[in-house]
């Protein structure tokens, strides 16, 4: 079960522990100067990665129907 979903979704969960690793890197920048702009960055950028990747991989999908 696990080898197959990682060949439906290695570039869904690539994209995802990278850009998890870039957000917590702004993360770890913002946070002594500004918490609240972190907090906001951190929010933003979670939501906005989940949906890119699952836009990516829903537009996949319907390709290959």
């Amino acid at each position: 079960m696990w080898k197959s979903m990682w060949r439906a979704n290695k570039w869904g969960i690539i994209a995802l522990l990278i850009g998890g690793a870039v957000l917590f890197g702004f993360d770890l920048y913002l946070r002594p100067r500004d918490k609240q702009l972190a907090d906001q960055v951190l929010t933003v950028g979670v939501c906005s990665l989940l949906f890119a990747v699952a836009l990516a991989s829903w537009i996949s999908a319907r390709k290959d129907i």
